[in-house]
């Protein structure tokens, strides 16, 4: 992208701001799915033929509310911190307090278990809506695979391992392969939102 004359910096804005607009849709389908999993959630407590499932997908569809919810808040953090930098700033705020207390020397450390706490505890916390929406398997199986992906890349970008971002990010934040792997990744959480709301219109719930 550099090699054409585009200036480093307005190409990183460009891309940090169309790969929020990318981000925002796929919220918006989030939130969608989830609407349509409040709604399954009703559907499913009305008295049924078969009793026995009407506990387990009224739960199923409950845990589904949370998970497309989590989502989508991932999805508008990840989505702004490109373009505004998020991610940096709160580094930033971490390494002022590291520096204050004496801890600089030892920054790497804390930063990596800052990033791990933060970047696993939330994909855990996927994956045990995961386990309670297994009654409604597999639509949120490849959601919670794009999720896994965008956290991945941002955990990359923000601890600023260097071998992985010449291969991912060789170009800075506007780095090709980085870039459309982000962007396959929110179109794989993307179609699966919209196909969990048009199950649901079939009467799946």
């Amino acid at each position: 992208m550099y090699g054409w004359g585009v200036d480093p910096e307005f190409a990183t804005l460009v891309v940090g701001w169309l790969l929020l607009g990318v981000y925002g849709i796929t919220a918006v389908l989030c939130v969608r799915a989830r609407s349509i999993a409040v709604l399954g959630a009703r559907v499913a407590q009305k008295p049924r033929d078969d009793e026995r499932r009407a506990g387990p997908r009224t739960t199923a569809y409950r845990a589904s509310v949370t998970f497309w919810a989590l989502l989508a808040s991932t999805l508008l953090f990840v989505g702004f911190d490109r373009p505004l930098g998020l991610m940096d700033e709160l580094t930033a705020t971490c390494r002022r307090f590291v520096t204050a207390q004496g801890w600089y020397g030892d920054r790497r450390d804390l930063q990596l278990v800052v990033a791990l706490v933060i970047g696993f505890g939330g994909l855990a916390l996927l994956a045990a809506l995961l386990v309670r929406t297994r009654d409604l398997l597999p639509r949120h199986v490849p959601a919670f695979v794009g999720a896994t992906v965008v956290v991945m890349l941002l955990l990359v970008r923000t601890l600023s391992y260097h071998h992985l971002d010449a291969v991912l990010y060789p170009g800075g934040a506007t780095g090709s392969s980085g870039t459309l792997i982000e962007i396959a990744a929110a179109a794989l959480i993307g179609l699966c939102a919209a196909a969990s709301c048009r199950w649901v219109r079939r009467g799946s719930a």
